[in-house]
């Protein structure tokens, strides 16, 4: 299995926008090594480094039209960013 991070955006002062791609990846870059320093875990078969992807959040809100909405962007182990599409409500 995987070992990866959940980050609430607005706890490290993030807002989720591809404008602020550059600086969503720097933290998350940190926050990983960080997270394999404090939490070390280990495959129980692979030589796997622990945490190398990480998820950070927003809070889900209410639209106008009932249905809830929430963004997500995930740093990958290249880092890069995976985003979440508004259009999908995911």
């Amino acid at each position: 299995g995987m070992h990866y991070a959940i980050v609430d955006a607005a706890s490290v002062g993030l807002t989720i926008d591809p404008k602020r791609g550059r600086e969503l990846c720097r933290f998350g870059e940190m926050i990983k090594v960080a997270a394999r320093e404090q939490h070390p875990v280990q495959h129980p078969e692979l030589d796997y480094p622990g945490c190398d992807i990480l998820v950070f959040r927003e809070a889900a809100r209410r639209l106008d039209d009932g249905r809830l909405f929430a963004r997500n962007t995930v740093i990958m182990s290249n880092n890069d960013l995976d985003w979440s599409r508004p259009e999908t409500r995911t």
